[in-house]
């Protein structure tokens, strides 16, 4: 049975965006497994006969310690599944799952961009310089992937 991942910053986000498509998966035979951090809506995730896999990710954190223990989780959660296709939604998780799933590697990636959120809204100096960042890496990731 092939496997895909869902990685969602929210459970909401996933139950009102992304579950119609995590059906089709599932009808299709897919095993679906929702990576997210869990609030209100693992219940939903569950009785839809997804697996659930909670994470803990703050969309608005900058602490390196407690993203790179994000990033570590997810690398755990990725060689655990051992997804086909993996589906990152939204900032945090397209770096982190697109890092994560080339480390590990022949792991088909989609990645979808819920809107820019922050990192873009913000004029903080330190949130300026992470924009930079993101944009070198979003960038670096294309270059990658058209090199495939």
């Amino acid at each position: 049975m092939k496997t895909i991942i869902y990685f969602v910053s929210e459970d909401w986000y996933f139950c009102s965006h992304r579950l119609p498509i995590a059906r089709k998966a599932f009808a299709e035979g897919f095993k679906v497994v929702v990576v997210t951090r869990v609030s209100n809506h693992g219940d939903i995730i569950k009785s839809e006969g997804f697996e659930l896999a909670s994470i803990e990710i703050n969309r608005g954190s900058m602490n390196l310690f407690s993203e790179l223990r994000t990033i570590s989780t997810l690398y755990s959660y990725y060689k655990q599944y051992k997804p086909d296709i993996v589906h990152h939604v939204a900032i945090k998780p397209v770096i982190y799952g697109t890092l994560v799933a080339r480390l590990i590697g022949s792991i088909k990636i989609v990645n979808a961009m819920a809107g820019l959120g922050f990192i873009f809204i913000s004029n903080k100096k330190r949130v300026r310089a992470l924009r930079s960042l993101f944009i070198n890496c979003l960038g670096f990731y294309l270059i990658i992937r058209m090199g495939n």
